[in-house]
């Protein structure tokens, strides 16, 4: 049977690794990876299969007419890549992702938690925590930041950076201020979200 459970990164190994960044006055950046799961390949053993009907189905059909519906005016696809809405993609992906991770940018898994990531250039070290396509990357020199950035966009290119003090990362807003060695940690807008989000969920009267 397959793996389909993705690891994503520990709340303590946030915390954790956020108090080493006011302590080491660290830079940070945040990374969003774009359209994660369609750069995640399918293993050739893996049957990840699409399933389509009705007026879609037919359109396909008149697009290519290597595809057919079977006998219920169904098509089944399948997919090379991972899909969103697969219960496989965020596993193929992190899969996808460690690989890049390790082989193609050195990085070391930390044997406690397998989302956090790390690398030494020039007795400077690089974490990255990982969370499906968030990620967040610290480290004492910018340049370490940027050269990982960097790194990042040239392997999956569609990426949103987001650099300075402050970042909103899984819900929580953190103000890093690198002077004083503090970084502060909120959720107001995470709580606001999802009070607006029941509001609307409300039946009527």
């Amino acid at each position: 049977m397959e793996e389909t459970y993705s690891p994503t990164v520990k709340l303590e190994s946030i915390m954790l690794c956020t108090l080493i960044e006011a302590l080491e006055e660290r830079f940070v950046a945040t990374v969003d990876i774009k359209g994660a799961f369609l750069k995640a390949k399918v293993p050739e053993d893996m049957e990840l299969i699409v399933k389509m009907d009705g007026e879609l189905a037919e359109a396909f059909v008149e697009l290519n007419s290597d595809f057919e519906l079977d006998e219920n005016g169904i098509l089944y696809l399948q997919c090379d890549k991972a899909l969103y809405g697969h219960i496989e993609a965020a596993r193929l992906f992190y899969d996808d992702l460690d690989d890049s991770l390790h082989r193609k940018m050195g990085f070391q898994q930390n044997q406690y938690d397998p989302c956090v990531y790390n690398k030494v250039i020039d007795r400077d070290r690089i974490t990255i925590k990982t969370h499906v396509d968030d990620l967040k990357i610290s480290a004492v020199k910018k340049e370490n930041v940027e050269w990982t950035i960097d790194q990042l966009r040239t392997i999956y290119r569609e990426i949103t950076v987001q650099d300075g003090d402050t970042h909103d990362y899984l819900g929580m807003v953190m103000e890093h201020n690198r002077a004083l060695k503090t970084v502060k940690i909120n959720m107001r807008k995470y709580i606001q979200e999802t009070i607006e989000e029941f509001q609307e969920d409300e039946p009527e009267e």
